[in-house]
């Protein structure tokens, strides 16, 4: 909530792969639902594929099926938008194109979505300025911009390109 509020930052979607954190089904309403709670309804939410693209890559069901029980426990208001027509890998594709400089990716969860975009698009790799996988994000003083502070390095750009490099933000 803090990256979505965060005024140096344009949030320009949501999408969720429904083999990580949550079900095909609750992963994207109840991002919408946290998305209507700060007023950030204008960001689009998309669900993903439903396999991840190794096989032990999948959150148990059970997993998946209680953290979306949380969030419906929450009490949050209902969201009035839509979600996307587009499955996940086609909103992420389709930001990136309309981006008028290019995009940091956060990847919260599993990569899938972001690897199924680009292997379908590789060109797509150059309108990405940055990509950060299980980030601590917090601000370098009060107004100023977030700064990434990831300690690993989990996106592998041959696992996700082809292409042999692998790319990661760093520091401590």
């Amino acid at each position: 909530m803090f990256l979505a509020l965060h005024p140096t930052l344009d949030l320009k979607a949501l999408t969720v792969c429904a083999n990580g954190f949550a079900t095909a089904h609750g992963g994207p309403a109840n991002m919408q639902r946290v998305l209507s709670l700060i007023g950030r309804e204008d960001v689009p939410v998309s669900v993903g594929v439903h396999e991840g693209l190794s096989p032990i890559t999948n959150f148990p069901l059970q997993w998946r099926v209680e953290i979306d029980r949380f969030y419906e426990a929450q009490e949050l208001p209902e969201s009035s938008a839509a979600l996307s027509v587009l499955d996940s890998p086609a909103l992420i594709a389709k930001t990136l194109k309309e981006s008028e400089t290019a995009v940091a990716v956060l990847v919260t969860g599993s990569a899938t979505n972001l690897a199924i975009a680009l292997r379908k698009e590789p060109d797509l790799v150059g309108r990405i300025s940055a990509i950060d996988a299980g980030a601590d994000w917090r601000p370098l003083r009060e107004g100023s911009a977030p700064r990434n502070w990831s300690n690993r390095c989990s996106i592998s750009w041959a696992a996700i390109t082809g292409e042999e490099r692998t790319t990661c933000m760093t520091g401590r």
